[in-house]
């Protein structure tokens, strides 16, 4: 069990160290709201990063399960 902070839940909000979901490797999240929000937009960003197959792959996924 371990706890995370919303400051230091991702690697792009720490310096020198994993974030808390990297070093934690949950099975199981509980969060407030703006956890996820946060998580969102790590998860979006990357995405964006990515190239067209890969943004279309995950959008097609995401369309599909809702």
């Amino acid at each position: 069990m371990g706890y995370g902070s919303i400051r230091t839940l991702s690697q792009a909000n720490c310096r020198n160290c994993l974030g808390d979901i990297q070093e934690y490797k949950p099975t199981l999240l509980v969060g407030v709201p703006t956890v996820w929000e946060s998580v969102k937009k790590g998860v979006i960003a990357n995405v964006d990063k990515a190239g067209p197959v890969v943004r279309s792959l995950f959008w097609g996924a995401m369309y599909a399960k809702q």
